[in-house]
């Protein structure tokens, strides 16, 4: 509808986006009888009022606007029984020195990281991989901010084939293991440390899209058998200090100020 607006008034979509400023419009968007661009704040409202003319407008109205995309309208919330999932959070909890090891999105980096390679701010940014760690984690460690990490498993869960059964045990981490569907396999990865206060103790989180040290190859490969998604956010890892980073004390590229601070 945007674009649409922009026709109207002899616009590029580039030029009526530029009218919204630095705060824009959240979509779906829709027009007014006026012409008046009106955002969307919130999916599912059941008080929202649309507009009698709208089809004349050009406007097309999703279900989603004001009822959840289901047969009777209303949300549908499936409850996931933790027995589901327990017993692989109980032999992949930490053993000895280990932490828990998760990864995710870095918010400077654009959907999958697909185009960061050619941006030269980017690469300068974020050279190597980082490993975000508790201040005591750290301290337990002799770990500063800057030195060069070792993060390495050699118990890192793998389906040999997809997940096999029959009875509804079979599928559980216990069932895939006692049919000896599950192997283990190592990983490391090398990333620089950033102690900071917002990480949770016992914890680590590195950048899963860094093509030259992918933290992934730490997360375990089992199906969840709730979503049928692989669980590739949890995982252990014991942590080793191999040297210093060359960015620990240039302050020429990457930054180990707190992130936690708008």
């Amino acid at each position: 509808m945007i674009k649409v607006a922009a026709h109207r008034e002899g616009k590029t979509l580039h030029q009526k986006l530029s009218e919204f400023g630095t705060n824009g419009i959240q979509g779906p968007v829709f027009m007014e009888d006026d012409g008046t661009l009106v955002g969307t704040k919130r999916l599912h409202d059941t008080t929202r009022k649309l507009p009698e003319t709208g089809a004349a407008a050009g406007n097309v109205f999703n279900k989603k606007l004001t009822h959840f995309n289901s047969q009777t309208g209303r949300c549908n919330i499936e409850k996931s029984p933790w027995s589901l999932f327990s017993d692989y959070w109980e032999w992949l909890s930490p053993k000895g020195n280990e932490l828990w090891c998760t990864s995710g999105r870095t918010n400077e980096r654009w959907q999958s990281g697909f185009d960061d390679r050619r941006r030269p701010y980017i690469v300068q940014r974020w050279p190597d991989n980082y490993v975000e760690i508790h201040p005591d984690d750290a301290k337990a460690r002799g770990v500063e901010s800057g030195d060069m990490l070792m993060v390495y498993s050699d118990r890192v869960p793998n389906l040999k084939e997809t997940t096999l059964g029959v009875e509804s045990g079979d599928y559980t981490f216990s069932g895939q293991m006692k049919a000896g569907n599950v192997e283990l396999t190592r990983g490391a990865v090398t990333g620089v440390a950033m102690v900071t206060r917002h990480i949770k103790k016992g914890l680590i989180f590195m950048d899963f899209l860094h093509t030259s040290q992918p933290a992934n190859a730490l997360e375990g490969r089992i199906v969840d058998g709730i979503s049928g998604n692989y669980n590739y956010k949890m995982g252990v890892a014991n942590v080793k200090k191999i040297g210093e980073s060359p960015y620990k004390k240039t302050f020429r590229s990457m930054s180990f100020a707190p992130r936690d601070i708008t």
